[in-house]
């Protein structure tokens, strides 16, 4: 694919019409002065079928829960534990194939952080780090795969999926969310 020098955006890209009930994410990142940022969210166009709204709000739920649960100190298995007991008792699967990320001069960076796991696990979360939560919840199976485009992913099982992410800085006066609007 190539992209437009003015507006770094593909020349030829397709996209087709959103329709009332499509499921629509955004994934945005921003680089400034060297350091990157990433967010993303999701929206269910129109009135949209029941499941979808349900999937949308559990989703961004799951995101305030993993929030919830970043303590220093603690370990990122945490609300990783957390954000899939919460998506989980509300029948959706939580995709394992991606996950969170620290984040600075390089979009992904170390550690990667899961969106499932075992209280307790995972590496320490420390005072000065920034990353990135972002579950990904589907209605159906955890499982994904590339998109024909080879850019996106979408659910093996063809099933809806929904995505919010922040960026977010542990500094001495607390957790920031840098991405919230």
């Amino acid at each position: 694919m190539r992209f437009n020098k003015r507006r770094n955006c593909p020349r030829r890209a397709v996209f087709e019409a959103v329709k009332d009930g499509d499921v629509v994410s955004l994934d945005i990142g921003l680089f400034f002065k060297g350091f990157h940022s990433d967010m993303a969210k999701t929206v269910v166009m129109g009135e949209g079928v029941k499941v979808a709204r349900k999937l949308v709000g559990v989703a961004e739920r799951t995101l305030d829960i993993g929030i919830e649960n970043i303590k220093i100190g603690g370990h990122f298995g945490d609300p990783g534990f957390y954000m899939q007991k919460y998506a989980e008792s509300n029948g959706f699967g939580v995709v394992r194939d991606l996950c969170g990320h620290g984040i600075g001069t390089n979009l992904h960076e170390e550690p990667q952080i899961l969106n499932y796991g075992r209280k307790g696990t995972g590496p320490e979360i420390k005072e000065g780090m920034v990353f990135c939560i972002e579950p990904m919840i589907t209605a159906g199976g955890w499982r994904i795969k590339k998109s024909a485009d080879g850019f996106g992913y979408k659910t093996a099982d063809g099933s809806l999926s929904a995505h919010f992410e922040h960026t977010i800085a542990l500094t001495r006066g607390g957790l920031r969310v840098l991405t919230k609007l």
